[in-house]
C-alpha cells in the first residue's frame, strides 16, 4: 500500500504554496518545477502532462499554453479581478483631485 497522495492533491497544495509565496495561485508546469516535482515524486516514467490535463478536463484547475510550457491556477484564481496596473495609477490620480 503507497502513501503517496494523488495527483490531484499534489498539484492542488502545489497551487495553495504558490499562493501563499507569490500571492497568486499560477504555477508554470515547467520554470516553477512542477512537472519536475510530479517526476521525482511519482517516477521519472511517470505521464505528467497526463496527469494535469486530467485536472484540467475535470474542471478542477485552469489551464493554457504559454511560453515553454503550460500555466496551471487554481480555478477560483482566474475568477478573481486584480486591478490592472493602469486601474492602479488611475486611483492614485484621482486621490489628488479632493
Amino acid at each position: 500500500m503507497s502513501n503517496q497522495i494523488t495527483p490531484k492533491e499534489f498539484i492542488l497544495r502545489a497551487l495553495k504554496i504558490a499562493e501563499r509565496e507569490k500571492g497568486i495561485a499560477r504555477i508554470h508546469t515547467v520554470w516553477d518545477g512542477l512537472n519536475a516535482a510530479l517526476r521525482d515524486y511519482y517516477g521519472k516514467d511517470a505521464d505528467v502532462i497526463s496527469m494535469v490535463n486530467t485536472l484540467v478536463k475535470k474542471g478542477i484547475i485552469k489551464g493554457w499554453p504559454i511560453k515553454g510550457g503550460f500555466m496551471v491556477a487554481l480555478v477560483s484564481e482566474i475568477d478573481k479581478k486584480k486591478p490592472t496596473k493602469g486601474r492602479e495609477l488611475l486611483e492614485k490620480i484621482k486621490q489628488f483631485e479632493k
